[in-house]
């Protein structure tokens, strides 16, 4: 009945015609965006040049790009990010409007989610706006993908190789007519494992060079057909697909470390977005998203480092329905009102080998519901948001289901332009972030206790930003804090195990500064630097308690030089600094080393039968260096790639 549900509130647009929900509409002078985006939250934007220059096998690597962003690679073999020291769990990721995040978890391994079909991607910092739907408390991750052709046709094809047989081969393809385009692309990728730093010595936990257990393989497929109905109706339907294996590196130095692969990792979702333009003046939008989801993925965990014997099996089908409906009323020539429903429910089943496959059942539906206001004039911009989300858990599997929760969200923003240069900003927000199915009920195969007491999460946060433009350089400067009232943290028990236990309040205070500077005609480069501190409020009611994996200082610095016409070339730098983790058994925090990454690429353009081409060249952490990102699990040391890239008209 519940998927009945999500699917039946937001059907009736479908009659009418549909578009892609994250776009700007003109509404008689005024450019609005009807979709998910709204400004003037704080919004960082990744472009497609970037995209292209990274060289990034998935998402997970580019994220890298985005201020405030720490990476981690997990013990279950996730690749995960922080931002602004809030985790995954607290921070939502979309994909042409529809969540990424699996509601199981509310988490999504972005190392097995391809790059080759992304156009650009919006980041959305602090409390979002409500138009973004239940447990996005910390921030947004918007990813958009390429836009159709309406006229002509378009495609690229690419290689790359590297070392331990790493290969990377994608294509896509976009052609149309004035009423209807379409869009196809795939990729497969492959890599036998990853290189350890020359620095690394332990030979008993990782004999040789190559990181145990660290291959993976995927194979992706994208689409996407778009149709003009009307100048005021269109309809969008895409279709994507993953279907991914790979093994997770052990933990070094610890009592018992995971021997995990996962021989089945298979995302496929089918999506449609639209609007409906409506009235004299199109003064209203009528825009919604409707998808349907199946993840399958399945855990061997092995009895030792030899991957030879089978010690239990995990396997896990998720089935995730999901709808949006946005109402945009423009009201004279400074108002717009927004309302919006948000509704996903899922299933997630699991069976063990242990247990003969026997399956356990747990649901849960998200509600989402509320109105935002916006006004603007020639120097203001005013927004102000009221929702209300919801939480319930129908099946539990073999535990007592919990009680609904519902809670209220709040988001607020002003904006004041001194002039076209300088502008002020200030941000404030209350937002709920829900415990998930897994923290709550699941033990993770031995490795976590159980914890059904496990309370919501209430985020609220504040900002203040100030912003400049001048000839050749922009640059922003924000401080933000974050209040998390209950904040969902582990701690580690007897026996080698974590339990999840709700922290009374977490606070992150901090500041960031971004900037963006053209030295020349053939020079640019862009710098980023975040400094938080992060604590719990201990017994005596002072934020004393350190908190593991916010680390206190992140940096960033690109720069791009063009040597001539056809020869470009970038370095990356990235810097993290004083972090603490929780080792396995250890009931106190320890530092994590700080780090300096290197990357340097470079690249020739030149045309090959009269279409634009590239043969590039990078190396990615260019001086050995031995890191971690979390505690017993160091990262890749040095390594190389070289490709190809063929585009065509």
């Amino acid at each position: 009945m519940l998927k009945l549900l999500t699917l039946l509130i937001m059907i009736p647009p479908v009659m009418f015609g549909q578009q892609d929900s994250v776009r700007s509409y003109v509404l008689d002078p005024i450019t609005v965006k009807s979709g998910l985006i709204l400004e003037p939250q704080t919004i960082r934007k990744i472009n497609l040049e970037k995209i292209r220059f990274s060289d990034a096998n998935s998402l997970y690597e580019i994220a890298q790009y985005i201020p405030s962003v720490k990476l981690q690679n997990n013990s279950r073999g996730e690749s995960l990010i922080y931002l602004r020291g809030s985790g995954e769990r607290q921070i939502s990721l979309f994909f042409d409007g529809v969540p990424l995040n699996i509601p199981w978890d509310n988490r999504i391994n972005l190392g097995l989610l391809p790059t080759d079909a992304i156009q650009g991607i919006e980041i959305t910092k602090g409390v979002p706006s409500i138009i973004y739907g239940t447990n996005s408390a910390s921030g947004v991750v918007n990813v958009s993908s390429m836009e159709p052709r309406f006229e002509g046709h378009q495609g690229s094809f690419s290689t790359r190789i590297g070392e331990n047989n790493h290969q990377k081969y994608s294509a896509y393809y976009t052609n149309g007519n004035e009423k209807t385009s379409f869009l196809i692309s795939g990729s497969y990728a492959t890599e036998d494992a990853y290189n350890l730093s020359s620095s690394f010595n332990n030979p008993t936990a990782n004999p040789g060079n190559n990181r145990i257990n660290s291959y993976f393989k995927s194979l992706t497929g994208y689409a996407k057909l778009k149709h003009l109905f009307s100048s005021s109706a269109s309809i969008t339907a895409s279709l994507s697909y993953t279907n991914a294996e790979k093994g997770v590196p052990p933990e070094i130095d610890v009592a018992n470390p995971r021997f995990w692969q996962y021989p089945e990792w298979n995302k496929l979702s089918g999506t449609l977005n639209g609007d409906l333009r409506i009235g004299n003046g199109n003064r209203s939008i009528l825009a919604y998203t409707l998808s349907i989801t199946k993840f399958d993925m399945q855990i061997d965990e092995f009895t030792g480092s030899d991957y030879s014997t089978i010690n239990e099996v995990e396997i896990n089908d998720d089935y995730i329905y999901f709808g949006r409906s946005i109402y945009t009323y423009l009201y004279g020539s400074n108002s717009i009102f927004k309302f919006v429903l948000t509704n996903q429910y899922s299933d997630h089943f699991e069976g063990f080998l242990s247990s003969n496959f026997s399956e356990l059942k747990y649901s849960q539906n998200l509600f989402s519901g509320g109105g935002e206001y916006e006004y603007f004039d020639d120097n203001v911009k005013v927004i102000l948001g009221l929702g209300i989300d919801g939480l319930s858990t129908p099946n539990t599997g073999d535990k007592e289901s919990g009680e609904n929760i519902w809670d209220f969200s709040i988001n607020s923003a002003l904006l004041y332009s001194f002039d076209n240069n300088y502008s002020a900003q200030i941000n404030l927000g209350r937002k709920t972030r829900f415990p998930t199915l897994r923290e709550t009920y699941s033990g993770a195969l031995g490795r976590f206790v159980p914890n059904p007491e496990l309370k919501a999460e209430v985020m609220n946060s504040g900002e203040i930003q100030f912003a400049a433009k001048f000839k050749n350089l922009t640059t922003d400067f924000s401080l933000f804090m974050n209040y998390l009232n209950d904040g969902i943290v582990r701690v580690s028990l007897p026996g080698s195990q974590f339990q999840r236990v709700n922290k009374d309040q977490i606070r992150i205070i901090g500041f960031e500064l971004t900037s963006s500077f053209r030295i020349d005609e053939n020079t640019s480069a862009d710098f980023n630097f975040t400094y938080m501190n992060s604590f719990a409020k201990s017994e005596d009611g002072s934020f004393s308690d350190s908190l593991e994996y916010k680390p206190n200082i992140l940096a960033g610095f690109n720069l791009y030089y063009n040597l001539s016409q056809s020869l470009t070339s970038l370095v990356e730098l990235n810097f993290v600094g004083e972090e603490y983790g929780l080792k396995e058994g250890d009931i106190y925090f320890q530092k994590l080393p700080d780090y300096v990454l290197a990357n340097f690429r470079t690249g020739y353009n030149f045309n090959l039968f009269e279409h634009k081409s590239e043969l590039y060249f990078r190396i990615n952490n260019l001086f050995d260096n031995l890191y971690y990102t979390k505690w017993g699990l160091p990262e890749a040391g040095r390594f190389f790639r070289a490709g190809f890239t063929f585009n065509f008209k």
